[in-house]
């Protein structure tokens, strides 16, 4: 805090010493004292300014945001660089469950068991299975430990082949524990459903799409690794599938094993009909994304995939990946790139 101190001369005298007229005298009294008055609000509102705590009314405004500790591998924790994020870009404190973890109610693992079922205000151990319809798990976290199985959140088929419809996981945390394996996945289905306002930290592999997945203002970071790890990991992964949609989300992959942040292969199945938009990407792998025609897979050539207003970050390299910031891009057979830019200076990529 600045203090102010003012010299102290005699209201009635000129500092040669002379006396002031009436009236004079009278007018430098009312400027000494307005004076007065406007050094002691400014010396309260800096008291109420002061960083200490002092100012109970004021409104937390979440977590810092200055760097942290570094992993063994010399990358920095998730978090770190949060605050260069613009205001869109989803961050850890502006997703996850809207209610205080330690007020969650502590649950076992789950598999649904009715259509329409709500889970909703638990703090789930190792999983959660969706097999019936219009199944909403809401402002839950799951704490993911790889032991009843390798997804954390699994959607999966029916016994009769079908895909649960209408599933919607909203504003969730998904977070590994210390026993899990890299090569688990946190989220993933065969079948269509919705993900978001969520996070998802502290896993090797976070999100693996097939077909009909919208994936929607999350923050996700794959950041569990270990030295030497040969896992082919990403934030958002898929071998193939359609009508998908990546829109509006913080998506990272750091550590060994990363191939990029949001990777697109045609592994088994062509990549079809897939919109990213407006994205932040980071990584510490290869590139920060593959579009999905790649003349290395099954399938080379996607269709329809469109690359619109995404930002790719400068957090681990000057080139996004390693080696760049896209591989595997087309602009045939109905595939866009346009409006794509470094998020640093916005030029075009």
């Amino acid at each position: 805090m600045i203090m102010r101190s003012a010299q102290n001369h005699d209201a009635g005298q000129q500092p040669g010493g002379a006396a002031l007229h009436p009236r004079r005298r009278s007018l430098l009294v009312t400027v000494l004292a307005a004076s007065l008055v406007v050094g002691v609000v400014a010396g309260l509102y800096a008291v109420l300014d002061e960083p200490d705590g002092s100012n109970a009314g004021a409104q937390d405004s979440g977590p810092a945001t200055g760097p942290e500790d570094r992993t063994e591998s010399g990358i920095e924790e998730p978090g770190a660089s949060e605050e260069n994020l613009d205001d869109s870009f989803p961050t850890k404190s502006s997703t996850g469950p809207r209610v205080p973890i330690d007020s969650l109610r502590p649950s076992e693992p789950i598999v649904t068991e009715e259509d329409g079922q709500e889970i909703e205000g638990l703090d789930v151990a190792s999983r959660i299975k969706i097999i019936n319809d219009d199944v909403t798990v809401r402002d839950v976290r799951l704490r993911f430990d790889g032991t009843v199985g390798t997804y954390g959140i699994h959607v999966a088929e029916k016994d009769d082949g079908t895909c649960p419809e209408n599933v919607l996981i909203d504003h969730v945390e998904v977070s590994g524990t210390d026993e899990l394996d890299v090569e688990a996945i946190a989220v993933y289905s065969p079948c269509p459903y919705v993900l978001r306002d969520s996070r998802i930290v502290n896993v090797g592999s976070a999100i693996r799409i097939t077909s009909g997945a919208t994936i929607e203002h999350n923050y996700i970071v794959a950041d569990l690794t270990e030295s030497g790890s040969e896992a082919h990991r990403s934030a958002i992964g898929s071998n193939g599938g359609h009508d998908n949609r990546i829109v509006g989300n913080t998506i990272e992959c750091v550590g060994a094993g990363c191939s990029g942040a949001l990777v697109l292969y045609g592994s088994f199945s062509p990549v079809e009909n897939v919109l990213v938009q407006a994205n932040l990407l980071n990584t510490t792998g290869s590139y920060c994304t593959y579009a999905g025609s790649l003349e290395s897979k099954e399938y080379p050539l996607a269709e329809g995939v469109r690359y619109i207003d995404n930002r790719f970050g400068r957090k681990h390299f000057d080139t996004c990946g390693r080696y760049g910031p896209v591989a595997g891009a087309s602009e045939v057979n109905g595939n866009v790139w346009e409006g794509n830019v470094w998020d640093d200076t916005g030029e075009p990529i």
